[in-house]
């Protein structure tokens, strides 16, 4: 039992009893460093926290502020309270990693690890190899593509591996097709 629905204010359905370890049941508010509160899983991110956990992965497609974010942090949160030493990849669209990283800290209990867009690889590979056991690592996808592949796919195995706007990574020549580096994406191993 995870204690019925409830609706917030615009309708949304949220769980008030649906838990995740590692996850804050108090949350600041960003925009208000005195505000904040209690924190509630809407319940499509609950349903697919759940499938995503039971299924071993899948596709999760959600409207504009649907929470695919926390979803995709949810994951790893779960997978996480299950194997602490775990790794976890967020390929996330460029400039918006430490955007990621603030929802990680907020959200949950786990540590963040950026690899900035605005370092060298041997910078990168070297905050790459000191992440901790159980850190959420959040890279852009020009380097989990082209420069870091080799790092991020053959040098660590990743217990899940999330993708946020896979539709960026087209090429750029307007083929529609996916580019170079989002085929490396895919095939970087988890």
């Amino acid at each position: 039992d995870v204690g019925g629905i409830d609706h917030d204010d615009e309708g949304r359905e949220w769980v008030p009893g649906y838990k995740v370890p590692g996850f804050r049941d108090h949350v600041s508010d960003p925009n208000n460093p005195a505000g904040g509160g209690p924190f509630h899983f809407l319940a499509d991110q609950r349903n697919n926290i759940e499938w995503l956990h039971g299924a071993g992965g899948g596709l999760v497609t959600m409207r504009t502020g649907g929470g695919k974010t926390i979803t995709s942090i949810g994951v790893a949160a779960k997978m996480l309270h299950e194997s602490p030493r775990g790794r976890h990849l967020r390929v996330v669209p460029d400039g918006r990693e430490e955007q990621w990283a603030a929802e990680v800290k907020n959200f949950t209990t786990h540590t963040p690890v950026v690899l900035p867009a605005a370092s060298t690889k041997a910078e990168r590979q070297a905050i790459l190899a000191s992440a901790p056991p159980g850190a959420i690592v959040i890279v852009g996808p020009t380097h989990a593509g082209r420069h870091d592949y080799d790092a991020l796919g053959t040098t660590h195995a990743w217990d899940s591996i999330g993708i946020d706007e896979p539709q960026e990574l087209r090429s750029k020549s307007g083929s529609g097709k996916m580019s170079v580096g989002a085929k490396r994406i895919f095939k970087i191993p988890a």
